[in-house]
């Protein structure tokens, strides 16, 4: 075959990764995948069947001077990738873990590439590759470490986060009936980045309306102009809630800190706080018990779970999910009477209901005021008390 000069691409299953553009297609639409899980997916692809090793993976991706914790931020890429693909590591289609030892790539690939003519050859994954082709691929791998040598190079000296979003929290495989812990999870963390004081945080608002929609660190940094993202997704396996984030820097693109962890779902509030925890030396931030108000600290797992559900449907305003939010509300407050944030949510979910035309303006008004003025009373500092 003659030797191309234009634009390779890899093709396996109805996927199709560039390289030269870092995008990961399927059937033509265009999949959300973070520069290094992209960088990993690409490594692998380009050797089917062959093992990559964890030390391979790491000398390409994470070069010494990175701020990231390999074997964590490895983790989270493959965990990433297999999201994308929809492949499963119990019964995998595309990539094979060999614990302790790496990975390999284990569905058939082409390489398609466009010469100057525009005509399209594409080679089997099988066939003998030519001296050219390793040597493009050897100098597109060589230039891509360098520049995330670089990348990480910065961001060891990169200055602590002015500015944060949270990106909404992506469900993945969560039933029907658990798809709120994903958004209840993202909003309390905001909440609670916002009480730091350490830095700006957008609001909740205008994080969810990000839900969805597949942009580029850069594009967000760009619109919301902050520095930092938080973004991470919920699995659900039996009982256990496997939760996996990451810290991006807007800048670069690049994962300064990634986080995986496995709790019991009952109990949203200990994954949050251990998020947090993790969260602090990297965001300096100073989050301790002592520094929150008694009116807010936290009920027993199940109350606050419940007091969780209820926010999050008091925020999708309509007639039947509102009232649901009121009834939780209510029974929160019954069980934990002084857990102020609870007192204050009823009252908010209370002024939405008139506008569903369930309840009439004057009494549910009037029911709202009075959690208001309660939950001032436990604590005068609370925003979303005075808000109400």
């Amino acid at each position: 075959m003659a030797a191309s000069s234009g634009i390779e691409r890899l093709r396996f299953g109805p996927f199709e990764l560039s390289g030269t553009t870092g995008e990961l297609l399927k059937q033509g639409v265009l999949l959300k995948l973070q520069p290094q899980p992209f960088h990993v997916l690409r490594l692998l692809v380009s050797r089917p069947g062959e093992l990559v090793t964890r030390e391979e993976i790491q000398e390409a991706l994470w070069p010494n001077g990175t701020t990231v914790e390999f074997s964590q931020g490895l983790n989270f890429c493959i965990s990433q990738i297999r999201a994308a693909l929809s492949d499963d590591a119990r019964e995998p289609r595309f990539i094979e873990t060999l614990p302790k030892r790496g990975y390999r790539f284990i569905a058939p690939v082409e390489v398609v590439s466009s010469d100057e003519t525009g005509h399209i050859t594409e080679l089997s994954s099988q066939a003998d590759p030519k001296p050219r082709r390793n040597l493009r691929w050897w100098l597109a791998g060589t230039a891509a470490a360098i520049l995330l040598l670089i990348a990480g190079l910065t961001a060891e000296f990169r200055a602590v986060p002015r500015a944060i979003l949270v990106r909404p929290f992506a469900s993945m495989n969560l039933p029907e009936e658990d798809a709120w812990f994903a958004d209840a999870l993202s909003q309390q963390l905001v909440a609670t980045l916002a009480d730091t004081k350490s830095m700006r945080v957008i609001p909740w608002s205008s994080s969810m309306a990000l839900k969805g929609q597949s942009l580029s660190a850069r594009e967000l940094g760009a619109r919301f102009h902050v520095d930092t993202i938080l973004e991470g997704s919920l699995r659900r396996s039996g009982d256990r809630l496997q939760l996996t984030t990451q810290l991006v820097d807007v800048v670069s693109e690049r994962t300064f800190w990634s986080h995986q962890d496995e709790r019991d779902v009952r109990d949203l509030g200990k994954v949050q706080d251990d998020l947090l925890a993790g969260m602090a030396g990297s965001l300096k931030l100073r989050i301790t018990e002592e520094s929150i108000p008694s009116a807010r600290r936290r009920p027993e797992p199940e109350t606050y779970n419940l007091y969780l559900k209820a926010l999050f449907l008091a925020d999708k305003f309509s007639r039947e999910d509102v009232s649901k939010s009121v009834d939780y509300f209510e029974e929160v407050n019954h069980r934990a009477p002084e857990y102020a944030p609870a007192l204050a949510g009823l009252a908010n979910a209370l002024t939405i209901l008139p506008f569903t035309q369930v309840a009439p303006p004057k009494n549910t008004l009037a029911r709202a005021k009075e959690a208001a003025l309660k939950a001032i009373a436990l604590d005068k500092s609370l925003a979303e008390a005075h808000a109400a």
